[in-house]
């Protein structure tokens, strides 16, 4: 489809190159690079990802190892290039997150989003508010089918074998008996937080008190 709608692109503009210079020059219109007028342009570098579309898997502490492998991840562009997709709620039933995409994720075999609360996680927000955070997880990761691959201290994303439920956290030991190892974290998105400690800045202008 990327490529279709760049041969049209390309099609478009050499006709829309031939209609205006074929214009007379007292006419106020013109393309880019016309009457010295340039259209603002944002370009993708060839190292770039641009921001990745993830299939959310559901919000912990109520999401199973089925819910966990059910979303389908839509293809991911190629550096310097962008996708169109289609979406279909049968792909990820709890629906849709736009990220940014470093480089961890865009090497991810099998990419998913679970939504997670920061105090369920340990993880301590500046404002000191409990706040949802995205929680990237590799469900192609190779230590879910291979011990060996298995780094102690990191962490992954195990389920219950009974109940099916996910937890996230680090182990010492590879899982057995009553644990599957689900995915490997790759990240957890924190949201942006005013800090509820400001810096002090030396400048009577920053603090929330001053007034002209």
């Amino acid at each position: 489809m990327a490529g279709a709608a760049s041969s049209l692109a390309r099609g478009g503009a050499r006709r829309s190159a031939v209609r205006m210079s074929s214009l007379p020059a007292n006419m106020a219109r013109g393309g880019h690079g016309q009457g010295s007028r340039f259209m603002p342009i944002v370009s993708l570098y060839a190292n770039d990802y641009a921001p990745r579309l993830m299939p959310v898997a559901g919000m912990l502490p109520h999401v199973t190892l089925e819910q966990l492998r059910t979303p389908v991840n839509p293809q991911a562009p190629a550096a310097g290039r962008w996708k169109y997709y289609t979406l279909d709620a049968a792909n990820a039933p709890f629906g849709f997150v736009c990220i940014d995409c470093p480089d961890a994720l865009a090497a991810a075999a099998d990419p998913v989003i679970v939504v997670a609360m920061a105090y369920d996680l340990g993880i301590p927000l500046t404002d000191g508010k409990n706040d949802e955070l995205l929680v990237l997880i590799d469900r192609g990761d190779p230590a879910v089918a291979d011990p060996d691959a298995f780094e102690p201290g990191k962490f992954y994303a195990f389920a219950d074998t009974s109940t099916g439920l996910l937890d996230i956290a680090w182990q010492k030991a590879y899982p057995t008996g009553s644990q599957v190892l689900a995915g490997r974290v790759l990240y957890a998105y924190l949201p942006f937080v005013e800090s509820r400690v400001k810096p002090a800045t030396g400048f009577a202008e920053m603090s929330d008190e001053f007034n002209f």
